[in-house]
């Protein structure tokens, strides 16, 4: 595999004027165009194919279904 998907640069933002700990910084991470179109690649195909994976009860991670959802379903009876 070639740095371009492997690689990553960090980059520290100061949360505070004049942040000297680490703490005082939040950190985002960049990486290559090309891997973030193949991560999207990646992502609708196991999406495409975890629906048949996943037990009816499974509310958590997947489109259009929220435990918050459910939670008010179940005690509106």
């Amino acid at each position: 595999m070639t740095k371009v998907f492997t690689e990553v640069t960090l980059i520290a933002l100061m949360k505070k004027a004049h942040a000297t700990k680490y703490s005082d910084h939040c950190t985002i991470s960049l990486f290559a165009h090309t891997a973030k179109i193949i991560a999207k690649i990646l992502r609708r195909r196991i999406e495409r194919k975890i629906e048949d994976v996943l037990g009816e009860d499974q509310f958590g991670f997947r489109r259009g279904l929220q435990i918050l959802l459910v939670y008010e379903q179940t005690t509106e009876c």
